[in-house]
């Protein structure tokens, strides 16, 4: 049976373990949900300061210190997104290992949550990010037409990735610390902090290998262009598939070891 099969079977125990997670993740705390907004703005406003204020790195399409402000934006939100569901989901199954031994669960739930879990933060960012593109007469509209089906593909995509961590993890731990420090380097090989153009020659092969780098093409230039190159977003489309075609079949066939590893 797919994970697909099982989690559309689910669907319910998916939600609630959704609407679980983002309780518990908040349980505590004085202004709750409103830390998916500080989280991110503080994280982004640490690079500003750093690469626009400091280093002052300039954006061809928008050669002013806003205009970097809009490249940096368009791109750290995602990679947020895209790197707290893949922590989260790749420990998603040695967290609730209590749970697993005692009762009877779908595995495949438990990967699935952060994917939709982490979005929350984007989504709230790229409402003020729009927000800030149409008060600084930056917004171009018809390029919001592509955004569904962009973030759809980063869903795809990062649910691929997120079953193969946690398959991973639960049967090798050491995964664990490989995959922290492998999001750090994925972070500054992908085109989020600096454009393409200040890539040596040489090394834009590493790039075009990285799936993250054809998503973040295309938030880059629907949010700054107001269009999305085709090229790319059907290259992403095609990865997202791939990437999770052999995450899902990977979890799968782990997932008799993962059970008796728990």
């Amino acid at each position: 049976m797919s994970i697909l099969t099982i989690l559309k079977r689910n669907r319910y125990l998916l939600i609630l373990w959704i609407k679980r997670d983002i309780k518990a993740r908040y349980a505590g705390s004085v202004i709750g949900l409103v830390w998916t907004l500080i989280l991110p703005i503080a994280t982004i406003a640490i690079f500003y300061v750093f690469f626009a204020l400091v280093l002052k790195v300039k954006i061809p399409e928008l050669p002013t210190t806003a205009g970097y402000f809009f490249y940096l934006l368009a791109g750290l939100l995602p990679w947020i997104s895209v790197s707290e569901a893949l922590n989260l989901s790749a420990n998603s199954l040695i967290s609730q290992s209590a749970l697993l031994k005692q009762t009877i669960f779908p595995l495949e739930i438990l990967p699935a949550v952060p994917v939709f879990t982490s979005l929350l933060p984007q989504i709230f960012g790229t409402i003020i990010y729009i927000g800030l593109l149409w008060k600084f007469q930056c917004l171009k509209a018809a390029g919001l037409l592509y955004l569904p089906v962009i973030l759809a593909t980063q869903m795809v995509m990062t649910a691929g990735f997120g079953y193969l961590f946690a398959a991973l993890c639960a049967l090798y731990r050491d995964f664990v610390q490989i995959i922290n420090v492998g999001l750090q380097l994925w972070f500054y090989v992908t085109p989020i902090l600096y454009p393409e153009s200040m890539v040596p020659a040489k090394f834009k092969w590493i790039l075009l290998c990285n799936p993250l780098t054809w998503l973040t093409r295309c938030y880059q230039k629907m949010f700054i262009g107001g269009h999305v190159d085709l090229r790319d977003l059907v290259a992403s489309v095609i990865l997202s598939v791939i990437i999770f075609l052999v995450g899902s079949t990977v979890f799968s066939l782990l997932k008799p070891g993962i059970t008796d590893e728990l």
